[in-house]
């Protein structure tokens, strides 16, 4: 198991969508270190593409759990409050919110 929550963001660094998600995310670092948040650039590593079956210059958004697996993909830019809330549903973030309070 890992400690993070992956965001896996696809595309050309020329892709608008990319660079509006970018900065969704970007803008709200306290947000993301609170939940383990890490953001990874896969459109370099071949790995990726080919297991999450995209191309390599179109836009795209993975939210992965702790466990690895798959959470949400979405071909459009997702608001931060979205997937701040898909992560907050999640049980182990649950488990971590209850520790906290």
């Amino acid at each position: 198991m890992k400690n993070t929550r992956d965001i896996l963001l696809f595309g050309s660094v020329k892709n608008k969508l990319l660079r509006e998600q970018q900065g969704i995310l970007e803008s709200q670092p306290l947000e993301n270190e609170d939940r383990n948040i890490r953001i990874v650039y896969a459109n370099d590593s071949e790995e990726l593409l080919s297991r999450y079956a995209t191309a390599k210059e179109e836009f795209a958004l993975i939210v992965l759990g702790r466990d690895g697996n798959e959470k949400m993909r979405s071909k459009s830019v997702v608001p931060a409050s979205t997937i701040f809330s898909l992560i907050d549903s999640m049980p182990m973030r649950q488990n971590e919110i209850k520790q906290i309070l």
